[in-house]
């Protein structure tokens, strides 16, 4: 066997490759990558309210989504960074929580995708917080979705955390408000990454099957290695193995800001990142990690004991029958999902949900 289709058999296991089931019988209409860059291309620089904007547009885009329907205000520009300009969104609720009895501000939440994603496939995640009366924001990391920077390519997790500063910093949020991150796989891994510059800043940290190793993670840094020399900058990534959902593999095959490859130089990125984070210390910070039980994807056993060490104050909570893509689970597996993380922002920030 060449060692090309030896890294591909590598990567393939790693990020899977099996061919996707059929999708609702009616998909999602046709967009391309083309459409949607407008909608970074003509913004200005964050806030901008989105209806200043090519309104008619955003709203194509929300609605392909299923992203905050029912009249919340849409900002939305770029960011400054380091590397390129990032895209930055956040959506205030119409009917917003307000200050409890004992005075509790509303709390600030920022969103950050897994690997290959962006804000739009988080939109089960963005609604239930926004129906619980919270402003909520997400950030296209670089290379992702409408942000800048080669597709799916990193040159080292420390940039992703450079990312998510600067999103922070964008907000502007007042002292007294309470900044809760929430962020899914590699997004977890920007918010630990952030968290050693500057875990003062975060009231609470909520990792969803958040990514420290990869499943099949000797196998993966054979193919590293023996890619060495070797041409190969990409390979094709499936959906597959984070979700069993028809209706999000579907949307996953018509995405046009979905990244469709796996960039090797993250692969490479991901791999130092591992070296690294093996010396970080405890941090004494409120978290919650939630992990699948069937997540393909991550090395679960090593990264639940990484995670209990590194994070000795998180609680853990495990979901039956979930898979990697937590926010995409459906029926019960999605409603634990979605309660467990209510209750955790409830109870560390005091901030009470809107009832329906």
């Amino acid at each position: 066997m060449s060692r090309c289709c030896t890294l591909s058999c590598c990567m393939m296991i790693l990020f899977g490759c099996a061919s996707s089931p059929s999708g609702p019988e009616v998909p999602p209409p046709r967009f391309t990558r083309e459409d949607f860059l407008p909608l970074s291309q003509h913004a200005p620089a964050f806030p901008t309210t989105a209806n200043e904007l090519d309104a008619e547009l955003f709203l194509a885009y929300r609605e392909f989504y299923g992203l905050a329907p029912g009249g919340s205000t849409h900002r939305v520009g770029w960011i400054p960074a380091t590397q390129q300009q990032l895209f930055l969104q956040q959506w205030m609720p119409c009917a917003p929580a307000g200050p409890d009895s004992a005075g509790h501000p509303v709390p600030a939440i920022l969103i950050l995708h897994g690997y290959l994603e962006h804000a739009g496939p988080m939109a089960p995640l963005i609604n239930h917080l926004l129906g619980a009366g919270w402003p909520v924001a997400s950030l296209d990391l670089p290379g992702h979705g409408l942000s800048g920077g080669e597709r799916g390519w990193i040159g080292d997790f420390a940039e992703y955390a450079d990312a998510l500063e600067a999103a922070v910093a964008a907000l502007q949020l007042p002292p007294e408000q309470p900044l809760v991150l929430i962020g899914h796989s590699t997004g977890a891994s920007a918010i630990i990454e952030y968290l050693y510059r500057d875990n003062g800043a975060v009231d609470l940290a909520i990792l969803l099957a958040p990514l420290v190793r990869s499943s099949q993670w000797n196998l993966s840094r054979v193919g590293m290695t023996l890619s060495g020399p070797l041409p190969l900058r990409r390979i094709a990534g499936s959906p597959q193995s984070g979700t069993e959902n028809p209706y999000y593999l579907q949307l996953a095959e018509l995405d046009p800001l979905r990244s469709q490859h796996v960039n090797l130089e993250w692969v490479r990125a991901l791999l130092r990142w591992d070296e690294r984070n093996r010396g970080y210390p405890p941090l004494e910070v409120p978290a919650l990690v939630i992990q699948a039980c069937k997540d393909r994807v991550l090395d679960n056993a090593y990264n639940d004991s990484y995670l209990r060490e590194r994070l000795p104050q998180a609680r853990f909570r495990r979901i039956r029958r979930a898979h990697h893509n937590l926010h995409h689970e459906q029926g019960v597996n999605l409603r634990l999902l979605l309660q467990a993380v209510e209750a955790a922002i409830t109870a560390t920030t005091g901030a009470v949900a809107c009832e329906d």
